[in-house]
């Protein structure tokens, strides 16, 4: 079978395979050649121009020498044991282990994973895991396109399945303060679904999976309206993945934070006072006071005032000596 290949596709080729583009085109076709040869690629040595009617079995073929090399570059120091979880639709987890009999989880990106947004992804979930709220990263690559961390014990949506769907409220509270620090440490993580958070061998919960995250900038801030951007999502969005499988009122703690609009989203209605029987208006009792007896007081001494005596008038010796000639 003949397969072809144009120039810009031979060219692709060596770029994915860290071949040197610079050198001769001869002696980057010989490089290409040798190592499809390697690889086992029937009439490799058959590289010429690609006729205008390509097949899509023809243009796959450089994606999966690309697959081959990351799992081979993978497995020289990671012995992958099993899949953790399901796969997702950017990589898939593993669990792995080193010649050290060391365990860690492995995040297996799609060969779609751009080498920026890899680094990106693998910079926010370091600086999360340096405050403890998300596990600890071992390395990342951006060649491989993988990130090996630290490897957690359950996920949050195992523990609400076991129990039912009930989330006691210590872990709420720990997912509150996991939403707080991210606001301080001006990280927006946008996914909240259950699968994202983890519990570690202590039983300390964390969140994983910073795909969709992205700096909180000034611009996101002015958007929003607000700094908080995780506490003003997260936890709204977290009960409203969850209405599908258990009630909002599970989860008292969340919604201390979440708005009355949110509320009524959710189905929620406020509480109303509850109405009171009606009853007959009862009639107006008059009740008798008492009538203290009164205090009686002390009885009363009559008092006796006795005018002042006037004094003698002195009598006139003219008077006087008028009354003794008429005697």
């Amino acid at each position: 079978m003949e397969r072809r290949f144009s120039k810009q596709k031979l060219l692709a080729i060596a770029e994915m395979c860290d071949v040197d583009v610079s050198l001769p085109l001869k002696q980057v076709v010989s490089e290409v050649i040798s190592l499809l040869q390697r690889l086992q690629i029937p009439d490799a040595s058959k590289v010429v121009d690609a006729s205008p009617h390509q097949t899509p079995r023809q243009s796959r073929a450089p994606s999966s020498q690309r697959q081959q090399k990351t799992l081979a570059a993978s497995k020289d120091k990671y012995q992958r044991l099993e899949q953790l979880g399901e796969k997702g639709k950017e990589g898939t987890v593993y669990l792995v282990q080193t010649d050290a009999g060391e365990q860690f989880a492995m995040k297996q990106f799609a060969k779609t994973k751009s080498e920026k947004t890899l680094a990106k992804e693998a910079a926010l979930l370091g600086k999360a895991a340096e405050f403890g709220i998300a596990p600890k990263m071992i390395e990342y690559d951006t060649n491989n396109n993988f990130i090996v961390m630290e490897k957690l014990d359950r996920s949050l949506f195992e523990i609400m399945r076991d129990n039912g769907g009930k989330l006691n409220k210590g872990l709420q509270r720990e997912m509150i303060n996991i939403f707080k620090v991210l606001d301080r440490i001006q990280i927006f993580h946008a996914d909240p679904s259950p699968l994202n958070f983890m519990v570690d061998a202590n039983g300390k919960l964390k969140i994983i999976d910073f795909g969709f995250a992205k700096p909180i900038d000034i611009k996101m801030e002015r958007e929003q309206g607000t700094k908080e951007v995780n506490m003003k999502f997260m936890p709204f969005g977290f009960i409203l993945k969850m209405k599908e499988f258990v009630e909002p009122a599970t989860f008292p703690v969340l919604l201390m934070y979440v708005s009355e609009q949110e509320r009524a989203m959710l189905g929620i209605e406020e509480e109303k006072q509850a109405k009171l029987p009606s009853v007959s208006r009862p009639k107006k009792v008059t009740l008798k006071k008492e009538v203290e007896p009164p205090v009686a007081s002390p009885p009363q001494r009559r008092i006796r005032i006795m005018p002042p005596v006037p004094e003698k008038r002195k009598r006139s010796v003219v008077k006087k000596s008028v009354r003794g000639k008429k005697k």
